[in-house]
């Protein structure tokens, strides 16, 4: 090809008509072969309608609006990311997943690479040469200097054997390449496109792209720049990368295949901080994705449970969608407690609030050690299973949900008990997956505020359990008396307990004075001021602190009763009572 490339002679880089290449005749096929490929075709645009179906089409901004805006914190990462690639080029090359031997010493008969074939003053004119009507391919290698280098082709035929991305890389022997796909116009957006449908370049290295802190998309956005480098804009990227095939294979191989989860316990030297990280990283949760599918299985023992606070803090700022969060399957284990059934077993069922699970258990073992116990010989068992609530998380979620809670009652543990207020509006369904002997603690808090002898409960907890009355009924039952929010006032406290659950902090703490403030204000000025308030959700306590805790009780005069220490109190009065028995 001419260096200076004559934009009106554009067949011979667009419609492959040059006096040389074999385009033309091509000599007549079998009726099998014919066949196999009208099927092929018809596959492939099955595929593809498919796909574009679910929006895999993801419109971009050009590499030339970022620059003029680059402060924006978007372009900001955008350019890091893209830096990230530009660092670790080498790393993404990689040869073919097959090389077909007619490909091995044949050029692409249109290759077209811009940074030697093009003359700089006639970059803006290239768009004008390439056919609208046209699937090329590309290609992204590097030189010897680890630059990219773009190549753009098209799919031939040469005696009934097809010359596919391979062939544009045509100076290499190993025909490394970093990734591949076509380029095309969209004519339903008007713009031009690339996609990574390459059956030897499509796919990339799924653990470096996490390693590194990547998407697909990044690498495509990178392609894309490059494109806008020679002149052609690419407004528009899809991901075509999703293969059936390897789909199908890899959901036979995990439905036949049982593999062990492995158990993550902090090494010798090693501190929470790096314990966290590596454990995550080991989990591959690296970002803000949903990742409520995933189960992580974790073992520490009584004096590391600070361990397991440190990582459920730091999957709550990551991942701030509690229903996207990973199953946490922890085992606390004392020194000398070998196999569960040998040992003195207690499952705590958590999830409705994972950091709240946490706290609650480290809040439970420090009433252990302040009354002496010997924890050597324990086994506690605390699954943390965000539950689906909505109709399309139970739909996606709920099986998994299931199967989790009837691999927790088969376990067998000789006591269990739920760490969480509203999840026992379920008590009777939860003891159906065998989740038994079960303690009502909700019942047990009930009964140790009628042994203080309430006058009246103003009752604040989560919306779910505002509709179920489930405070009110059981303090009606032994006669006492239940306040509970207006509609909008609880409509706001289930935002502080949404709030909380992404992280404690001191807007929500804020919040939530004034809410419980101007409730007590109202019964007040009835005539029904309670004696007691109950925060009938564990975020609650999180949320307020102790100084906020102390601060209403001391201006209002009431018995502030946290549920979260209700919680770990009754269940360390478990742990005790089943060591000593």
């Amino acid at each position: 090809m001419d260096s200076g490339l004559n934009i009106s002679q554009k067949s011979v880089f667009v419609s492959g008509c040059s006096g040389d290449s074999p385009q033309g005749h091509y000599p007549k096929q079998s009726e099998a072969k014919f066949f196999l490929r009208a099927v092929n075709t018809i596959l492939f645009e099955i595929k593809k309608k498919i796909l574009k179906s679910f929006n895999f089409h993801t419109p971009r901004k050009l590499l030339s609006e970022r620059r003029i805006h680059a402060d924006l914190p978007v372009n900001k990462s955008y350019f890091e990311c893209q830096a990230k690639i530009q660092k670790n080029l080498k790393l993404f090359n990689k040869a073919p997943i097959l090389r077909k031997a007619h490909e091995k010493a044949h050029p692409n008969h249109f290759l077209f690479d811009p940074s030697r074939d093009i003359k700089p003053e006639l970059m803006k004119h290239i768009t004008s040469a390439l056919d609208k009507n046209i699937n090329y391919l590309w290609v992204l290698k590097i030189d010897k200097n680890n630059n990219p280098v773009l190549r753009i082709g098209f799919e031939h035929e040469v005696d009934g054997m097809k010359y596919g991305h391979p062939t544009l890389i045509d100076d290499d022997a190993t025909q490394f390449a970093i990734i591949g796909g076509e380029l095309f116009y969209d004519h339903k957006n008007q713009c031009w496109s690339i996609n990574n449908y390459s059956g030897r370049y499509g796919y990339q290295d799924s653990s470096l792209m996490s390693s590194l802190s990547l998407k697909p998309s990044d690498l495509m956005d990178f392609v894309a720049d490059q494109f806008e480098k020679y002149g052609i804009p690419i407004q528009q990227t899809v991901d075509y990368s999703v293969s059936f095939g390897r789909l199908i294979k890899g959901l036979i191989k995990k439905a036949f295949t049982k593999q062990a989860l492995a158990t993550a316990k902090p090494s010798d030297g090693e501190d929470k901080n790096q314990w966290v990280t590596r454990v995550l990283r080991e989990s591959g949760i690296t970002a803000n994705k949903k990742y409520a599918q995933r189960r992580m299985r974790i073992e520490v023992s009584p004096e590391q449970l600070d361990y397991f606070v440190e990582l459920q803090e730091v999957i709550a700022r990551k991942i701030p969608h509690e229903a996207h969060r990973p199953t946490i399957d922890l085992f606390i284990r004392g020194k000398k407690a070998g196999d569960h059934t040998k040992a003195c077993t207690l499952g705590l069922l958590g999830g409705v609030g994972p950091l709240s699970d946490a706290y609650v258990m480290k809040r439970a073992f420090q009433n252990l050690k302040k009354q002496s116990v010997d924890m050597d010989h324990m086994v506690v068992n605390v699954l943390s299973c965000p539950p689906p609530r909505t109709a399309i998380e139970i739909i996606k979620y709920g099986s998994k949900y299931v199967k989790n809670l009837r691999r927790f009652g088969a376990r067998k543990h000789n006591q269990y008990a739920i760490a969480s207020n509203t999840a026992h509006i379920n008590f009777s369904r939860i003891k159906l997956f065998g989740i038994r002997p079960l303690k009502h603690i909700v019942y047990l808090i009930t009964e140790n505020i009628k042994r203080k002898n309430a006058k009246g409960v103003l009752v604040l907890g989560t919306t779910q359990a505002h509709w179920h009355k489930l405070y009110p009924r059981l303090l009606k039952g032994k006669k006492l008396k239940a306040y509970s929010l207006s509609a909008d006032d609880q409509i706001k406290m289930q935002e502080v307990i949404d709030k909380t659950k992404m992280l404690p902090g001191d807007i929500a703490k804020q919040r939530l004075i004034s809410l419980i403030e101007q409730a007590i204000a109202r019964l007040v000025m009835k005539g029904t001021k309670p004696s007691h308030i109950l925060l009938g959700c564990t975020e609650l306590p999180l949320a307020l602190g102790k100084r906020g805790i102390k601060k209403i009780s001391r201006k209002w005069g009431v018995t502030v009763v946290d549920s979260e220490r209700e919680i770990a109190k009754q269940f360390s009065k478990m742990l005790h009572k089943t060591l000593a028995n």
